[in-house]
């Protein structure tokens, strides 16, 4: 997590920073009761990047102990930072658990992109994960987005950010950096 600040606090005044950046934590990160207070601390050094910091947690994470993922999950809100439910539909998936945390984003994991928009099977659960989300007031993320029919799927059926190695592979620092600076228009 330090690292990923300190690299935040590199790009922004850069001009390379996205809106947003999550990171992926582990499970035991995030049941181990200091998670808000570390972030806070971070945070701390650099007012700027609040508001623009999210942490992605497993599903299984999240519901492995409700009532202190609630509680985490609130202070996390209570500093800014978002919370993303990762890999939807690859664990629990009970909606009595997704209705109870306070998160912003769902997931869908990639499994169901497998085959999409032919396989009409996955297509109705990814139909119904974004219905579901939306009805929730969460914003709904589709990972593993690989060809531009899937794309044209996940638009159509509402999907809010998608997700993939039809946008863009894992790049270093330096690199994902310049290809942010390349999409920016050219100033006058």
């Amino acid at each position: 997590m330090n690292a990923v600040v300190e690299q935040m606090a590199v790009w922004e005044p850069a001009g390379t920073l996205p809106n947003q950046i999550f990171i992926n934590i582990s499970g035991p990160q995030f049941l181990r009761g200091n998670l808000s207070a570390r972030l806070e601390e971070l945070l701390g050094r650099h007012p700027e990047l609040r508001g623009r910091l999210g942490l992605e947690i497993t599903e299984q994470a999240a519901v492995r102990d409700l009532k202190a993922a609630v509680q985490t999950l609130t202070e996390l809100e209570a500093i800014d930072v978002q919370v993303a439910i990762d890999d939807f539909g690859s664990g629990y998936s009970s909606l009595s658990y997704v209705q109870q945390l306070p998160v912003s984003k769902l997931k869908i994991d990639r499994a169901f992109m497998a085959d999409i928009p032919d396989n009409l099977k996955n297509g109705a659960l990814v139909r119904a994960a974004v219905g579901m989300a939306h009805g929730l007031g969460l914003v709904t993320v589709a990972e593993g987005v690989e060809t531009e029919e899937q794309r044209d799927f996940l638009v159509s059926v509402g999907c809010d950010l998608l997700q993939g190695y039809l946008f863009g592979r894992p790049a270093a620092p330096d690199a994902f950096a310049a290809m942010i600076r390349a999409q920016q228009p050219a100033m006058a």
